[in-house]
């Protein structure tokens, strides 16, 4: 191997140790030293075959893998975290238990709110009861 070669060898194995930093403990077996040793091996097979070419080409298409399995980690550790909902009332009966236990912890709020409700209905519907038997409908003769 020429020492352009060398140089180019280390080059692609320092960024592939720099992107197998970036791993997530999940892949934590692109970190080590025979990850690494099997990178180098890729990258020496391909001069073997296609010289500095083949170099620079294997060294590529490894980091490029490299980044693809980071990802894939990274995006199964997030499906992984996102709520799986039982059914499509579960954000609807959360929502419901949140607004029953705020009620619940201020209940004398609860309770004004409440009375105040059922009056203001009760006092509209009366009126109204009353505006319709006298004025609105015709009388009967």
């Amino acid at each position: 191997m020429t020492m352009p070669s060398r140089w180019i060898l280390a080059a692609f194995g320092t960024v592939y140790a720099s992107l197998a930093r970036l791993a997530p403990f999940s892949a934590r077996d692109v970190r080590d030293a025979a990850a690494l040793a099997t990178f180098r091996a890729v990258c020496e097979a391909g001069f073997n075959r296609h010289g500095t070419a083949g170099l620079v080409a294997a060294g590529i298409r490894e980091c490029a893998d490299l980044v693809v399995v980071i990802l894939r980690a990274r995006m199964d550790e997030i499906a992984a975290r996102r709520p799986q909902p039982s059914s499509r009332l579960g954000p609807v009966w959360r929502d419901l238990r949140l607004a029953s236990r705020s009620l619940w912890s201020g209940r004398r709020t609860t309770g004004i709110a409440a009375v105040t409700l059922a009056l203001g209905i009760g006092v509209s519907a009366a009126v109204f009861s009353v505006l319709d038997a006298t004025l609105w409908r015709q009388l009967p003769f």
